[in-house]
């Protein structure tokens, strides 16, 4: 159980520190960025879902340090050389509590531990660090979620290929309800990446703006 403060109020300066220093480390994620791209993707799903004001800012500010966690295996060298082990992917699947310990142990930022903290929960309880289920999942973490996993299958990773963005938007449909919370899909497929896609803030690897890999994704594709 995550201990409640009285919260003093996140900088905007820190914030942006923790988030530029996962994302430069993180080579997992592939195209350096990761963390930046999801918190957008994240602002307009908001919108879309009608959320702002303090709690929008709780949620923006947890997705753009989701990945802090990462920063513990940073350098290892298996996580950027291909295929992963089952070994591998156990040290990948601590990242979310790693990340939730150490933003608990600065009071700025512990309000939005517990979004880091469950992030990889799946919708259907097959998700991780603590197999939570439906809306026993944070709200926040399940936005984040959409948002995270679908710029995790729109980029390449070193495991694997990215998937065109078509692709990506028919696998957020098929799996709400079971990976993602079916409602945050559904804004996101229906508003917030059509305004995205207005607003030229659509971030994915340019090759994927066509179909090059059309293949369902294997193992944990959003990871």
């Amino acid at each position: 159980m995550i201990e409640r403060h009285n919260y003093p109020m996140r900088s905007e300066n820190s914030i942006i520190i923790l988030s530029r220093m996962t994302d430069r480390a993180d080579t997992h994620a592939g195209l350096p960025g990761h963390c930046v791209r999801v918190a957008v993707y994240v602002d307009f799903l908001l919108q879309a879902l009608g959320i702002a004001g303090s709690a929008a800012r709780t949620i923006r500010d947890a997705a753009r340090v989701h990945d802090i966690g990462r920063l513990a295996w940073s350098s290892n060298p298996h996580l950027t050389s291909g295929s992963l082990s089952e070994d591998d992917w156990r040290l990948i699947r601590t990242h979310p509590r790693t990340g939730a310990d150490w933003l608990a142990d600065w009071r700025a930022t512990a309000e939005i531990c517990s979004l880091v903290l469950h992030h990889h929960e799946r919708y259907d309880g097959r998700g991780y660090p603590d197999g939570l289920r439906g809306e026993e999942i944070p709200f926040g973490s399940r936005v984040i979620a959409v948002a995270d996993g679908f710029e995790a299958l729109t980029h390449h990773r070193p495991h694997r290929l990215g998937f065109h963005v078509d692709h990506a938007l028919a696998i957020l449909a098929q799996e709400a309800g079971q990976q993602w919370d079916a409602g945050v899909v559904e804004a996101f497929v229906r508003e917030a990446y059509p305004a995205l896609s207005r607003s030229g803030r659509l971030m994915i690897s340019p090759d994927l703006m066509r179909p090059v890999n059309m293949l369902a994704p294997q193992g944990e594709a959003t990871a």
